[in-house]
This record gives structure tokens, C-alpha cells and sequence, in this order.
């Protein structure tokens, strides 16, 4: 039997992380497609998990715990949120903060897959390193959603105390500033959340049996549904509750999630997992071509200690070419869109006397149209390529803007 060590798949999926965008809804894309993974010598069979008394969880379990978390978080409420926080939150100031907001995890989240890759690498137990980056980053993002709650703690506190509290005096920017700091903290344990919920995902289907990592996808889009749920399960509770009906909400996932982060470290017979006895990888090479140019590089699984590719790096291959300048700067075009128009979208359906029930089933009709793209994402994307659905969908969005206006 072979020797017991950790799959070696971080340092690709590090690679990924760091690639990716972040979409309007403040979940994640697909990683970049890049050319089949392609073996020099027979690919060996992979031995079942099971054998060694291990599970390989479907990753569809963390994403539906954590889109709802996402709903709550950071999901298209937010901007109402702030501004009954706040009624200096501005319909400017609010998407000046959640486009710096977005700004961070992009920034960030190369980091935040690096930190991810290096936790998994120092843990004997498969899967534990990135699972407690994970569980780490949703615990970062739930303080700083809590946070938003302490200015009216401090407030009550005052009055209790009878002393004498006025937010147009001298606490409003210091309550406003309060509030943008905490969009920002959320901001960085997003950037490390993303990247490690993919980069897990990825490395239990790469080692589940009757499964390939072309699943990711499918698994992802089981992440749409509960967003739309839980989406119009916010916008019911709001409009029955009001706004602090998104603290119970948010109350009530955390113990959700601690079950499935629970459940992910555990072997099938309820105890926790050793180290994962003759699971087989392949060595392969990768190879990205752009235009005639092409890029490759390779790794052995017995190569423990390679490189890690810098985000600089892949941005400067990206725009060795026109064509890679031209998507680079169509990515920021298009982000810089959804960051204003998603952002600030539920405030414009307020204004035309929409209510916040009817904008949960706006997320509802969205999801609808997101799911059959995540379900068939491999052959959309081996049939037209990246580069023409990257077109469509920006056609999409300026057919979408338009009919707003």
C-alpha cells in the first residue's frame, strides 16, 4: 500500500483563487476554465474513499448553509439595511461602500486562497486546514455584521443611564464611520471565505468517487437555490418584522453552519478523521494558450514544495496579449456596473413602491435563469469558449440595465 499523504491539489487551486471574480451577489464564480489536465502515463483509478473509512462530502452541503449565511450578510438587503442604520447613508455614500467593499475581496482573495492552501498544507487531517480558514472567515464576517448592531446598543445604553444621546450632534459620523468599517471587515473575511469554500469544494470532488471536479457547477448551483430562498425568506421576515428580523436570520444559519463544518471533518462511522490512507493522484501538466502563445507548467504529486504562482504573475500573462488587456478591462467595466446598479437595486424597486417580500422573489425569478447556466456551465463553456460568454453575459447585463431605466 502506498504511503498515507495529503493530496496534492493546493497549490492549483490557490492558482484558481486567485483568478476568480466575485459576481453581484457577493458569492463566487466558477474558476477560470483552462485546458483538460492531461497525464503523461495511464491515469490510475482512484481508490474509493470509503475504503479508507472516509466520506467525501457533496460540496452542495456548504454551499446551501452558507448562501443563506450570504443572504443575510451581504446579500441585496444590505443597502436598505444602511440606510435604516443610518439616515445619513446616502443612496452615493452606500454604493461608494460596497464597491470598495467588492474592491477588497478581489483585492484580497489571491491571499485569502494562499491562506487557505497553507493551513490545508500544515494539517495532518485531510480537508481540516481549509475547513478552519472557512469556519475562521464566516466567524470574521459574523462579528462584523453583528457590529452594525452596537451603535443602537450604545445608544440604549445612554438613555438607560439617562444621559443624553444626539446623533445629529457629534456621533453621526462617528456612527456612520462605524458602519463603513464594518462593511469592510466583512469585506476581508469574504476574501478569505470565497476562495476557501471553492478550493474545498474542488478537492472533494476531486477525490469522490463517481465524481470529477467538471461537477463543481452542478454542486454551485444547489448554492443559487438557497440564495433565492433564503433571499425571499429575508424579504417576508422584513416586511413582518422589520430589519432586525436579519439578526434572528443570521442567528439561527451560524448554528446551521457549525453542524455542516461538523459534519465535513467527520469520518462516516461519527468520529473524526485520521489521515486518508492511499488516496492515488496523478501528476499531470496543464497547459493555457492565448491566441498562439502558450503557457504551461506541471506538477508532481510527489513534489511537495513547488512554487506557488504570484497574482502579478498571472496578471501580467493575462495581458501578454490584446485580447487578455481587452478582458481584463471588460471584467472591470463589468464590475464596476454590477457594483453600482445590484448594489443599490432593491433602494430603486423601494422608490417605484415595490416591498421587500416582492424584491426576495425578484432574487427568486434571477435564480431561475442561474440555475440551468450552472448545470450546464462544462458544455456552455466547451462549446462557445469564455471569451464569447463573457460577450453574452455582458450583453445581458446592458439589456437588463436598459429595461430598468
Amino acid at each position: 500500500m502506498a504511503q498515507s499523504r495529503q493530496p496534492h491539489i493546493s497549490h492549483h487551486h490557490n492558482m484558481t483563487a486567485r483568478a476568480y471574480a466575485v459576481d453581484q451577489n457577493g458569492s463566487y464564480q466558477n474558476p477560470p476554465t483552462v485546458a483538460t489536465p492531461t497525464t503523461s502515463e495511464e491515469t490510475p483509478a482512484k481508490k474509493s474513499c470509503k475504503r479508507d473509512k472516509f466520506v467525501a462530502f457533496r460540496p452542495r452541503i456548504l454551499y446551501c448553509s452558507l448562501f443563506v449565511w450570504n443572504t443575510v450578510t451581504c446579500g441585496k438587503f444590505i443597502a436598505p439595511l444602511l440606510q435604516h442604520l443610518s439616515p445619513n447613508f446616502s443612496e452615493s455614500v452606500i454604493g461608494e461602500t460596497l464597491a470598495i467593499q467588492y474592491l477588497i475581496v478581489a483585492c484580497l482573495a489571491g491571499w485569502g486562497g494562499s491562506l487557505a492552501d497553507t493551513a490545508e498544507r500544515r494539517f495532518s487531517r485531510w480537508g481540516r486546514g481549509r475547513l478552519l480558514v472557512l469556519a475562521g472567515s464566516v466567524l470574521l464576517g459574523t462579528i462584523a455584521f453583528l457590529g452594525h448592531s452596537l451603535p443602537e446598543l450604545v445608544a440604549g445604553k445612554c438613555e438607560m443611564l439617562g444621559t443624553k444621546y444626539d446623533p445629529e450632534h457629534a456621533h453621526w459620523d462617528f456612527v456612520l464611520a462605524w458602519h463603513v468599517l464594518m462593511r469592510f471587515v466583512y469585506a476581508v473575511g469574504m476574501a478569505i471565505c470565497a476562495p476557501a469554500i471553492d478550493g474545498l469544494a474542488l478537492a472533494h470532488l476531486d477525490i469522490m468517487e463517481g465524481a470529477t471536479q467538471a461537477d463543481f457547477g452542478k454542486e454551485r448551483m444547489y448554492g443559487a437555490l438557497f440564495w433565492g430562498l433564503g433571499s425571499l425568506a429575508n424579504g417576508v421576515g422584513i416586511d413582518r418584522f422589520g430589519f432586525d428580523f436579519l439578526y434572528f436570520m443570521h442567528s439561527d444559519n451560524i448554528s446551521d453552519n457549525r453542524l455542516v463544518y461538523v459534519g465535513f471533518g467527520k469520518r462516516f462511522n461519527g468520529r473524526f478523521d485520521g489521515k486518508i490512507d492511499a488516496i492515488e493522484t496523478k501528476s499531470f501538466a496543464i497547459s493555457v494558450q492565448f491566441n498562439k502563445e502558450e503557457t504551461g507548467f506541471s506538477s508532481q504529486e510527489e513534489d511537495t514544495n513547488s512554487k506557488e504562482v504570484p497574482a502579478s504573475a498571472l496578471l501580467l500573462m493575462l495581458c501578454k496579449t490584446g485580447y487578455g488587456v481587452a478582458l481584463m478591462f471588460f471584467l472591470f467595466v463589468l464590475a464596476s456596473g454590477i457594483s453600482v446598479v445590484d448594489n443599490l437595486a432593491f433602494m430603486f424597486f423601494a422608490f417605484l413602491g415595490s416591498s421587500d417580500t416582492m424584491n426576495g422573489f425578484t432574487v427568486i425569478f434571477t435564480v431561475f435563469m442561474e440555475v440551468p447556466c450552472f448545470y450546464f456551465a462544462p458544455e456552455l463553456l466547451k462549446r462557445h469558449g469564455p471569451g464569447r460568454m463573457l460577450l453574452y453575459a455582458g450583453l445581458a447585463y446592458v439589456i437588463r440595465v436598459t429595461g430598468y431605466t
